[in-house]
């Protein structure tokens, strides 16, 4: 449609604001900001095994979405087994986000690329330390001369 304009109400475009998980009574900010999924993301691909990126994920949600003080002596296991963890993740709308980007990182796809990046690195500082042709001519040169002369007779 040519000439067609759609005037859009900015006034809808807000952040939502913090939801009420009914079963806890907490109250929960139901986004997480870009810098937000970046930080939790790096965060998780450092590390070991899935159960330390469990925790790390949730921690992180506690912190950025929740009033953690709430949460004040309570062990995480305790927060795990009743659902809370399961029902916040649920609430924030772009946990996909976090998801997405860290299987890209841990991605074969990412592995190839990164090891390429590091290999060409490697190739370019190991060409710099190679001698030219002009010089690695002259090196044969003087090679065969000590072979045919001995090491005296250059």
């Amino acid at each position: 449609m040519k000439g067609f304009i759609l005037y859009m109400e900015k006034s809808k475009f807000v952040l939502p604001e913090k939801v009420l998980l009914h079963n806890f009574d907490v109250q929960v900010k139901p986004y997480l900001t870009l810098d937000e999924v970046n930080d939790v993301a790096q965060k998780i691909l450092e590390c070991e095994n899935t159960v330390q990126e469990e925790i790390v994920l949730n921690q992180y949600l506690l912190e950025a979405c929740c009033d953690v003080s709430l949460f004040d002596g309570m062990l995480y296991e305790t927060i795990k087994q009743c659902g809370f963890f399961a029902e916040l993740q649920s609430t924030i709308v772009n946990l996909n986000d976090v998801y997405k980007y860290v299987e890209n990182e841990k991605s074969i796809n990412k592995q190839i690329s990164n090891f390429l990046l590091d290999l060409s690195k490697v190739i370019k500082d190991f060409e710099k330390k190679i001698p030219k042709n002009a010089e690695l001519k002259n090196l044969i040169s003087k090679y065969e001369t000590v072979i045919k002369n001995g090491n005296n007779k250059q």
